[in-house]
């Protein structure tokens, strides 16, 4: 998940994952510009799981956050194939969250390198 903090100035972040029986679970947070950052966790057990996340020894609204994890399937899930990756995005749109979470897509995409593969397709402007 990521974690914006650039409208709430320069203070430290800080974030912890327990899970229901009070473990406590290794968190990688990376920023990834300044007051901005990915923050992932890799749960071993299929049960809650607790994230607090604390910005200047506050907790933000709503930490801890419940996470439910469920079990792994037996077999993998085939959702019916192969096909193409396609995105597409709007060009004209005047909201800066839309721009911001096309920004993070097209980011996220290229971490993880998507956008070498050949069945992905250049993005595609709907407008």
């Amino acid at each position: 998940f990521e974690v914006d903090c650039r409208a709430a100035g320069a203070a430290p972040l800080n974030i912890n994952v327990e899970d229901d029986k009070q473990n406590l679970i290794p968190v990688r947070v990376n920023e990834t510009q300044p007051n901005c950052y990915d923050v992932s966790f890799v749960p071993s057990t299929p049960i809650p799981h607790f994230v607090t996340v604390n910005w200047n020894d506050f907790n933000i609204k709503g930490s801890p956050f419940k996470v439910n994890v469920m079990p792994r399937p037996e077999k993998d899930i085939n959702l019916g194939g192969e096909g193409k990756i396609r995105v597409y995005y709007s060009t004209t749109t005047s909201s800066e969250k839309i721009r911001h979470n096309c920004r993070f897509l097209q980011s996220l995409l290229e971490r993880k390198k998507v956008h070498l593969r050949e069945d992905f397709e250049p993005w595609i402007p709907i407008d």
